[in-house]
């Protein structure tokens, strides 16, 4: 494999700014990230915070244990105990097969990241995947996109009740069917088999989605050590109480706090990433394995959807009786992971770093500080006939991962075509609507309903040379339909269904072509740039 960078920024303002070292951005922020020191300066603020890492690492040891592939991860555990020892920690949602690539480069940024500051910094630095298995909308989770004569869909296992990822068991013979049929979309190579063996394996020892995806995080980051966490886990809970309590003890300020950061970058011209009432107190309960959202009106705290109500006094004694019944959202997860964590680092996509600028006072009024934020590697990966036939027309790969390459089909095309099929079409209707409007004018003299008669006439002789314009067309492009296929196959690796390819393709379809060590060798390459999009020739 062979790397290159292409200067390509994310589409997002917010994110944007925040790579470009924008004041108005970095002012929501408690660290810069382009500040040489920032990582001794966050190392420095850690010491001496109080931090249960025995117990945090009792849980951990214990939940990476659960999976095939945890001896390196476990290795990593050990070192939490270190009183001196930080995390890099970033996460997502726990998406079938890990979900769109980005959820690997995010985990590669944590890893690079993690050694790169543990030489640094000459402290144990530990990188830790937190899995999202709180969240309950399993539609954005259970499918991914396969290819099938040319057309893309959605391959989705079925859900029927809405429950929380870390909850929701998967029929291991409705998830044998998913899982084959995903593999029978692929291209047959020599890795596909073995590959194929070794998933079915681990989704066969799955009975969640989030067992389901920490057995392939794991698997496949085997050799790096990467340490994986489910917030929805219940053997966690009991080390959430604590922080769970100051949530709830603090309800009115954080609402407070939030409403008035989101008010001040709108104000700043970033728009509103996280939209919802003011009576959110971003908190969930979830009963029977469905999450509802916790309301606060200023007197008692309401189950939103549900008919139930409680006060303050009786939401902390269920809070004591049954931690494993709360959960977080997205504004109160990041103060959860940094009262659990020592974080050094949060490993952020380009939507991430757009609602983390809204929880600066959220942080305050807990009396934490923002952990760094940093950006996740983005990358696009090209098969060798890609590759082949890019460098052959000699297009450029930011251009066409960014636009697409209709544009320059339809020029190549054109360039090859010395009929003027256009130009004679629209000549002809012209001249025929011309012709014909002598006829129109005398219809609708005599009468409304020939006048009628007239006007579907010129339609459906309009319609006649349009259809002759694009049988024509077509004809032209069967003549030329092994060149212009071979855009269509570089577009359906550089823009597939028109999205970045991180956030379309999934991590299969890349081992099905070089095989499982994919990561490793993705990693040993040291991507971690910010503010580059690489280019990763298979």
């Amino acid at each position: 494999m062979i790397v290159e960078e292409l200067k390509l920024l994310p589409s997002s303002k917010a994110a944007k700014d925040y790579l470009n070292n924008q004041n108005d951005m970095l002012s929501f922020f408690d660290y810069n990230i382009h500040q040489p020191t920032v990582f001794q300066q966050r190392l420095s603020d850690l010491q001496g915070q109080p931090y249960d890492r025995d117990a945090l690492s009792k849980a951990l040891l214990s939940y990476q244990k659960r999976f095939v592939f945890h001896d390196k991860a476990a290795q990593q555990v050990e070192k939490l105990k270190d009183p001196r020892s930080v995390v890099v920690i970033g996460g997502q949602q726990a998406g079938l097969l890990t979900g769109p690539l980005y959820t690997i480069y995010k985990a590669v940024t944590i890893v690079l990241l993690a050694r790169e500051q543990e030489r640094a910094l000459g402290v144990p630095v530990v990188p830790v995947f937190w899995i999202a298995g709180e969240d309950h909308d399993l539609d954005e989770i259970n499918a991914v996109p396969i290819e099938k004569n040319g057309r893309w869909r959605l391959h989705r296992i079925e859900e029927k009740r809405k429950r929380i990822a870390s909850e929701a068991g998967l029929n291991k013979e409705t998830l044998a069917k998913w899982l084959a049929t995903v593999f029978r979309s692929l291209p047959e190579t020599e890795h596909t088999l073995p590959l194929y063996e070794r998933v079915k394996t681990l989704a066969g020892r799955s009975n969640t989605y989030t067992d389901f995806f920490a057995e392939l995080l794991l698997y496949l980051f085997r050799d790096e050590g990467l340490v994986v966490f489910d917030s929805g886990d219940p053997s966690f809970r009991t080390l959430e109480k604590s922080c769970f309590h100051m949530l709830i003890q603090k309800t009115k300020n954080v609402q407070g706090s939030f409403a008035h950061q989101v008010k001040k970058l709108e104000q700043a011209g970033y728009g509103r990433p996280i939209i919802t009432e003011e009576t959110n107190a971003h908190l969930f309960y979830v009963e029977e394995g469905i999450r509802y959202r916790i309301d606060y009106t200023g007197e008692n705290y309401e189950l939103n959807g549900k008919n139930q109500t409680f006060s303050r006094e009786e939401l902390l004694e269920h809070l004591t009786l049954h931690p494993e019944r709360f959960s977080n959202n997205v504004v109160t997860r990041p103060v959860m992971q940094d009262a659990l964590f020592p974080v050094l680092a949060f490993v952020a996509g380009p939507g991430e770093i757009s609602y983390w600028a809204t929880l600066k006072r959220v942080f305050h009024e807990c009396g934490m500080k923002m952990s760094p934020v940093v950006p996740r590697i983005s990358a696009t990966c090209v098969p060798s006939a890609v590759q082949k036939w890019f460098a052959e027309k000699q297009y450029s790969y930011e251009k066409a991962i960014a636009h697409g390459l209709e544009k320059e089909k339809e020029g190549w095309l054109e360039e090859q075509t010395p009929w003027p099929i256009d130009q004679v079409v629209e000549e002809a209707i012209t001249q025929i609507r011309h012709s014909h409007k002598p006829i129109k004018d005398l219809a609708e003299q005599i009468g409304e309903t020939p006048g009628k008669l007239a006007n579907k006439n010129w339609s459906i002789i309009e319609s006649q040379l349009r259809f002759m314009e694009r049988r024509m067309k077509r004809h032209v492009r069967e003549r030329f339909e092994h060149e212009l296929s071979k855009f269509d196959e570089a577009e359906r690796w550089l823009k597939p269904n028109g999205l970045l390819q991180e956030r379309h393709d999934h991590v299969i379809q890349l081992l099905n072509i070089v095989g499982d060590d994919f990561i490793p060798r993705l990693i040993s390459m040291n991507i971690n740039k910010m503010g580059v999009h690489y280019l990763v020739k298979l």
